[in-house]
């Protein structure tokens, strides 16, 4: 599944495992999902999205990312990121043409 996400903010999150004892990083995207409903209204909705550690590297901008099916460790069935691009920008019109100098 293929979803546009715009990032407005990264907070990050660190600590001490309590059941481990390891240390972790987490990174959580603060952002709006573009979502097309059957009738092609694209809906804004407003969430937070882990960020699998290779995409640590993100910054807040425009993506297409594609999710993937996972089971989570209380066997829940959820999605986590699979790819994410920069979304392409809107083309801007190309510049007129200059004027062709006048012949003597």
């Amino acid at each position: 599944m293929q979803s546009r996400i715009q990032i407005l903010h990264i907070t990050h999150k660190d600590g001490i495992a309590k059941k481990s004892g390891n240390p972790y990083e987490m990174r959580f995207a603060q952002c709006i999902v573009h979502s097309v409903e059957a009738s092609g209204e694209v809906v804004p909705l407003v969430g937070e999205l882990m960020l699998p550690k290779e995409f640590n590297a993100m910054t807040p901008g425009d993506y297409l990312v594609d999710f993937k099916v996972m089971i989570d460790q209380n066997k829940r069935v959820g999605a986590v990121v699979s790819s994410m691009v920069p979304y392409p920008a809107k083309a801007s019109p190309a510049p007129a043409p200059a004027p062709a100098p006048k012949a003597a």
